[in-house]
């Protein structure tokens, strides 16, 4: 079997991608009485190591929930059809949005300036989850 061709990751929001691709061995304009499902699996682009997590559908495209936020994933897709299946497709990238961090700045201290009343200094940690680059104070 071939597997699936085009395919295309787009970011949807901060924790969703959708996946769309186009199946070259069902007849164009043809209906199919085939059953075919398509398992889409995908997993962050910056670990090889990485678990990949997969989902069936029975449509040309599927959105892909509960990501992370500002990160890069990589989403592959192929074809059953009875107890064939298709090689994995070519892969598609696609970062997911940014998002506000989790939580506020942690270990936050203020400290005197000597010899100045009006003046002190003030640092912190960042967030745990920063979920994007922060750019304000």
């Amino acid at each position: 079997m071939l597997p699936p061709v085009g395919v295309q990751a787009v970011a949807f929001t901060h924790d969703s991608v959708k996946v769309s691709w186009a199946d070259n061995s069902v007849p164009k304009n043809q209906k199919t009485s085939e059953v075919r499902f398509y398992t889409v699996r995908w997993r962050t682009s910056y670990s090889t190591n990485a678990k990949y997590k997969s989902a069936d559908t029975t449509a040309l495209s599927h959105t892909v929930t509960g990501l992370k936020p500002n990160t890069m994933y990589e989403f592959t897709v192929m074809v059953t059809k009875g107890r064939r299946s298709s090689t994995w497709s070519m892969t598609a990238h696609a970062t997911t949005y940014e998002a506000a961090p989790t939580s506020a700045p942690k270990d936050l201290t203020v400290i005197n300036r000597e010899g100045k009343p009006r003046a002190v200094i003030i640092s912190w940690q960042p967030p745990l989850e920063a979920n994007g680059k922060i750019t304000g104070e």
